[in-house]
């Protein structure tokens, strides 16, 4: 599949000469409206135990860094020849722990309240994204805990 940056073509289907990074850039790659669809229901669920503000914040707020994700991501593809693997990942990485950090911080603000319901949300969130840290850095253990750093260290708290 390609896409355009700044007017040019980028594959985000890496090539066989790719480097760890570049496939692990072409698998963070999403469409847009499967990111809506997951804040939709992450806003669902909070409107359901009753915090429809944090609801409607917290789904603008990770739309708009949805957005900038996915500019940042391709941008990375387009430019990734020639980036070293090790700074390539510690890059992702901070991108990363933001990423985790803005799609749990709702959760962790309503579960501020210690009531099961937001507490259990909270937990379903941080699993998820200690799940996809162990997917998205099997190659890079700095991914691993950019993603998964967030929520274990709020749980910690």
């Amino acid at each position: 599949m390609q896409r355009h940056h700044n007017g040019e073509a980028v594959e985000e289907t890496p090539k066989l000469s790719s480097t760890i990074y570049q496939m692990t850039l072409a698998g963070l790659v999403l469409p847009s409206p499967w990111h809506v669809v997951a804040n939709a229901f992450a806003a669902a669920c909070i409107l359901a135990i009753g915090h429809p503000m944090v609801a409607l914040l917290g789904f603008a707020a990770c739309c708009a860094f949805d957005a900038a994700h996915g500019r940042v991501i391709r941008h990375w593809m387009a430019t990734s020849k020639g980036v070293s693997v090790t700074t390539g990942f510690r890059q992702l990485a901070v991108l990363s722990a933001a990423r985790a950090s803005v799609y749990l911080a709702p959760s962790a603000f309503i579960a501020l309240s210690a009531h099961p319901a937001e507490l259990i949300l909270f937990g379903l969130q941080a699993a998820t994204l200690l799940a996809l840290g162990l997917s998205a850095g099997v190659l890079s253990r700095w991914v691993f805990w950019g993603l998964a750093g967030p929520g274990l260290a709020v749980a910690w708290r």
